[in-house]
């Protein structure tokens, strides 16, 4: 009994995300959709709610129509190839993330060993060569996962975004993919 009560708090706790005032797992209207992709299942969004941070989403839907990812995308940092601005938004935006979802379950921040751009004017072009890697992620009981990414677009220019998962309904989808892809076999 006492082991359903725990769950049940941990549940409460952990409120399904609602980045931009769409909820995950929830039906999204399509007034808030455009440009879809030609599989008709990932879309521009737009956000009800949006603050500052927020440049662009987009959503995957499942089958029902379902918001099972949703990717928004910060503003863009231009001339910036230290990464000044993008990495003090990024403490700004983890820090909002920690008082809302407490301490990131996984942190990833390192260069990779063999990288040519070890250099400190050379932050964002490492991040743009996929050679530094700053995410965090954030996983919950109740069904959902946070990743939070600093991402290069060249050599001075880059953003940060985050990805809210709800990873039931997405395992829920590729098993139905692979139940699909053997059937036609």
């Amino acid at each position: 009994m006492a082991f359903c009560l725990f769950l049940a708090m941990d549940v409460q706790a952990q409120e399904m995300p609602s980045p931009g005032g769409v909820k995950l797992g929830s039906v999204v209207p399509k007034k808030l959709l455009s440009d879809p992709t030609p599989s008709g299942k990932v879309y521009t969004l737009k956000l009800p709610k949006p603050n500052s941070f927020v440049n662009a989403a987009i959503v995957k839907l499942n089958s029902k129509g379902q918001a099972i990812r949703i990717v928004v995308l910060g503003r863009a940092h231009i001339d910036d190839a230290y990464g000044s601005s993008c990495k003090s938004e990024y403490e700004d935006v983890k820090q909002k993330l920690i008082e809302k979802y407490g301490s990131p379950t996984e942190s990833l921040d390192f260069l990779l060993s063999d990288s040519i751009w070890k250099e400190p004017r050379h932050f964002v072009m490492s991040l743009s060569k996929n050679e530094y890697v700053k995410t965090d992620y954030w996983t919950s009981s109740s069904g959902f996962s946070i990743d939070f990414t600093m991402r290069g677009i060249n050599g001075d220019n880059c953003y940060n975004e985050i990805g809210y998962e709800h990873t039931l309904l997405l395992k829920e989808e590729i098993v139905k993919q692979n139940i699909k892809e053997k059937e036609g076999f």
